[in-house]
């Protein structure tokens, strides 16, 4: 009897600890599961954040390509906003996306200087150093996911300076919202006023790190007027008495 006794508890003993395995594996593999699926989905909003961001700042260089090519059109900047709000909507619904903006208006200090801006969008040109830029604050909520109140600054712009001019030749420094040069411009990027370009040399710098040297076919017309389009489709245009 006490033979069969001891089998019969190995057995239960046995069958208790499969029964724990099983318990454990089964907890492990759903603890990894909702893991893996919450991780997933988390990614999902970082990179709709990030791509709701990205292409705001595209928008924004649009605005500012289509306003440096007709300055009379001062309400691009916010029609643009205006759709882009609609169009985030109906790419995500149920999420709750909105995104708000603020737009300046009035003098606003930027690239040390004091430039006026109308609905976010100002144009400071035929000047040695000219600017076009846009400027605007956005705010981001995601209401599916608790977020609220993520705010990003973007300012899209292109600085052209004249540096010097000498008969057929003239040196300009092209940088963008990061004060950092433009690079790869080619001769299709500048237009000289009264006088062809013959060649476009990208030259190093100390001061302006990089600058183009531009040769033309012809003395260069006194005012020199040289204006730039950079590859977003942005313009400016400077002038060098």
């Amino acid at each position: 009897m006490r033979i069969g006794e001891n089998k019969k508890g190995q057995f239960i003993m046995i069958a208790i600890m499969i029964i724990a395995i099983m318990m454990v594996s089964l907890t492990v593999t759903m603890y990894n599961a909702s893991t893996y699926y919450k991780s997933e989905r988390w990614e999902e909003y970082i990179t709709l954040v990030d791509h709701v961001k990205l292409n705001t700042i595209r928008l924004l260089e649009s605005s500012l390509s289509n306003h440096t090519s007709n300055a009379n059109n001062t309400s691009i900047l916010q029609a643009n906003l205006v759709n882009w709000q609609k169009d985030l909507k109906k790419a995500y619904p149920g999420l709750g996306v909105v995104l708000t903006y603020e737009l300046p208006n009035g003098f606003y200090e930027a690239f040390n200087m004091s430039l006026l801006y109308n609905q976010g969008l100002n144009l400071s040109w035929n000047q040695p150093t000219s600017i076009s830029t846009v400027r605007a604050t956005f705010t981001l909520s995601l209401a599916s996911i608790g977020l609220e109140g993520y705010r990003f600054e973007a300012a899209p712009s292109v600085i052209l300076k004249i540096l010097n001019v000498t008969s057929t030749e003239m040196n300009v420094a092209v940088k963008g919202e990061d004060t950092l040069p433009i690079a790869a411009l080619k001769k299709e990027n500048f237009n000289v006023t009264g006088a062809n370009i013959v060649s476009i040399t990208p030259q190093y710098d100390g001061n302006d790190l990089l600058i183009y040297k531009i040769l033309c076919d012809k003395t260069i017309p006194n005012p020199a007027i040289v204006a730039v389009t950079d590859p977003r489709g942005i313009r400016a245009v400077s002038v060098l008495d």
